[in-house]
């Protein structure tokens, strides 16, 4: 554990924050950082460096999680001290976001953060998906590093312009169900990750589900064909629940009897900007050219400021702006991680009615380039 300060002032002692390094790879670093009061832990929290989808690419990424403070030792400011040195480890290694699943959303919206998406669970019989036929041509998973292979393709195909996607390097979270994968014309082309469970009931079983807990595609033949995977299932178990389909829209549109199909939506993740010109230059832009001016309200130099963004044919140039210049739209950075990770389908004049948000000038150029977006994460962080 190494600790980062500790400040004397005559018999007062100040908290000391240390921190450990638990993991250090070329894909994921993670530390567990506590605040202490003598030799009273008072809070504690961890983080990792990850990389996340934003747009086509991937971008470097800082998680929190495991926040949390004794009863006794709340109220104190302990938290803050905790974030301002994640914040500090975020600089260092070169984070552009920050993404959080909150207990509290208005309590993290003090903090910067902003809702970027939502989880949708969807449940059916298994017999309303006849829409496709029954597939049973898959491959189960049985841990070769050629399936792993395959399953990591196929999945960083997937998650291309699917905000906040994990990028995943290895066997983590695919060994944790039961997974096939869809091979077409020798390409890996799908794979479905599922638990299956029923009741004894005397001596039959009853309520059977299947939960299907990934999907993955990279064409609609893959798509129908894992549909069709789940039909194998239909006299076996009863219905089928889909874990998380909010970043597989394809599949939701694809649910055809509504009114036998229960949705549930749950507020997810929210997402706070680290670095504003390294997060607009990382936008995958429109080919016709715009330009927008915007300022950021924040605590953090690398966020706070007036930006200005040129656009089109494929490039973008962004440059920061004097504190004074005029600008087209004023925003906190939660609404703004909002709006820059889509998560709404925004105009001006929607945008009116935010009280974080003023637009004081044309910004259509602005909203034009960031349009409703499909965002998600199968991950638990």
């Amino acid at each position: 554990m190494k600790p980062i300060n500790r400040v004397k002032k005559g018999a007062m002692t100040m908290p000391t924050i240390c921190e450990t390094l638990t993991h250090d790879l070329p894909y994921l670093k993670r530390y567990e950082v506590t605040i202490h009061e003598g030799d009273t832990q008072v809070c504690e929290g961890a983080i990792r460096f990850v990389y996340t989808r934003y747009g086509d690419d991937f971008i470097k990424t800082m998680t929190v999680s495991g926040v949390a403070t004794p009863l006794e030792h709340r109220r104190h400011g302990y938290v803050r001290q905790l974030f301002d040195r994640f914040y500090q480890l975020a600089e260092e290694n070169g984070a552009v976001v920050s993404l959080l699943h909150p207990f509290s959303f208005s309590y993290y919206r003090k903090f910067g953060y902003g809702k970027v998406a939502d989880h949708l669970i969807a449940r059916c019989p298994i017999r309303l998906i006849d829409f496709v036929p029954r597939c049973c041509e898959l491959v189960k998973y049985t841990g070769t590093e050629q399936q792993l292979q395959d399953l990591i393709h196929i999945y960083n195909t997937f998650s291309a312009n699917r905000q906040l996607m994990l990028r995943r390097f290895d066997n983590t979270y695919f060994a944790k169900y039961d997974t096939y994968i869809r091979y077409e014309d020798g390409q890996p082309v799908g794979y479905i990750a599922y638990t299956a469970q029923k009741t004894l009931y005397i001596n039959h079983y009853e309520d059977g589900l299947l939960s299907v807990k990934e999907l993955a595609y990279t064409s609609p033949s893959a798509m129908k064909a894992l549909l069709g995977f789940i039909r194998m299932y239909e006299g076996e178990l009863d219905d089928v629940e889909f874990a998380n389909l909010a970043m597989c829209p394809e599949v939701e549109r694809a649910l055809q009897h509504y009114t036998h199909t229960r949705y549930q939506i749950l507020p997810d993740i929210m997402a706070r900007i680290l670095d504003t010109k390294k997060l607009l230059e990382a936008h995958r832009y429109p080919d016709q050219p715009g330009t927008f001016r915007i300022r950021i309200t924040d605590t953090l130099p690398t966020v706070d400021g007036a930006f200005e963004v040129h656009y089109g044919g494929g490039s973008v140039q962004v440059e920061r702006l004097a504190d004074d210049a005029p600008v087209d739209m004023i925003a906190d950075a939660g609404e703004m991680a909002r709006l820059l990770y889509g998560y709404d389908a925004v105009t001006a004049r929607e945008a009116a009615y935010s009280d974080a948000i003023t637009v004081c000038g044309n910004a259509d150029d602005f909203f034009r380039a960031f349009p409703k977006a499909v965002g998600g994460m199968y991950e638990h962080f």
